[in-house]
């Protein structure tokens, strides 16, 4: 059986207001340049290294030697900054409002913004070379489902050769066409020749990939040649925004009282897909403070997050 490689490869990037749709829907993906400005992506990465602070005071933003598994509530291998919170913080937050990322995906959808809504989800952060982990090429989309779903990475470091970041088999959204299944998250078989086609995309700093749900994609650690020791690697957004039309009204009653818990779901914003802390860090978690989204002085949500909801 053989295992995956990953080479890479340096895309063509596009600015929000090029004929990018074209490529998105040929390769499955797309690389949107400058998808926030250098000082909100600064105030952005100053925030998140401050809540990580707050959920895990032993994490000192300006002291890497504390940017060990202990200290960092991550799912180490895989790098997601997740729970505790970590879907509601003020840094999330502000890169969904703030940004252009949902300008992007109106773009992808043929919608105005303010008919879109914003998934639950996290963060992906690497600080060390032994992140390391078994790569899982996966789909977020099952073969049957025919709807039109993208989903959004928001890169506030760039990625090179050596760097974690965001691998994935181009076209392999309409070439490989997995056996049906009940779930909308598809594993792919090891066998798989396309297991031998995986890239990383070498994109730049502040840059947003909008990607296809059925598109073979997965993430990666830094190379364990990386010349950096523990130093900041990855600060990724998961970021995706769907039609809201496509909601229930159940399903938008549990993602508004999801936001005043600081729950996380998956990238499907039309559901109320809760993630589920993994048992085998569930004891070390119990070791960090929750962090509290934000609300207004009477208990409510902020008008413009909830206008995303």
């Amino acid at each position: 059986m053989k295992t995956a490689t990953v080479g890479t490869i340096q895309p063509p990037t596009f600015n929000i207001g090029d004929d990018w749709i074209k490529h998105l829907d040929t390769e499955g993906y797309v690389v949107l340049k400058n998808a926030v400005s250098a000082p909100l992506a600064e105030q952005a990465k100053r925030m998140f290294l401050e809540e990580l602070h707050t959920i895990s005071p032993g994490f000192k933003p300006e002291d890497p030697t504390t940017w060990t598994s202990a200290n960092t509530p991550i799912v180490w291998g895989k790098g997601s900054a997740t729970f505790k919170g970590m879907a509601q913080t003020d840094s999330n937050w502000l890169l969904r409002t703030e940004s252009k990322a949902r300008m992007a995906f109106a773009m992808a959808y043929n919608l105005m913004p303010d008919q879109l809504a914003t998934s639950f989800d996290g963060f992906s952060l690497f600080v060390d070379k032994k992140q390391q982990s078994k790569p899982w090429p996966h789909q977020d989309q099952r073969s049957s489902d025919q709807k039109r779903s993208i989903q959004g990475i928001l890169n506030l470091l760039p990625c090179g050769e050596l760097d974690a970041g965001f691998v994935c088999v181009p076209k392999s959204h309409v070439e490989y066409i997995a056996p049906d299944q009940k779930t909308d998250w598809v594993l792919l078989p090891e066998d798989s020749p396309y297991q031998q086609k995986l890239v990383k995309l070498i994109v730049p700093e502040r840059s947003l990939i909008l990607f296809h749900s059925k598109l073979i994609h997965a993430n990666t650690g830094m190379s364990k040649k990386h010349p950096a020791g523990q130093s900041l690697n990855r600060i990724s957004a998961y970021l995706t925004f769907v039609p809201k039309d496509r909601q229930t009204e159940e399903a938008r009653r549990k993602r508004l009282a999801g936001y005043h818990t600081g729950n996380s779901t998956s990238h499907w914003a039309d559901r109320y897909e809760e993630k589920k802390l993994p048992f085998h860090i569930a004891a070390r978690f119990k070791n960090y403070n929750q962090m509290k989204p934000r609300q207004e002085e009477d208990g409510t949500i902020p008008e413009n997050r909830l206008a995303l909801i």
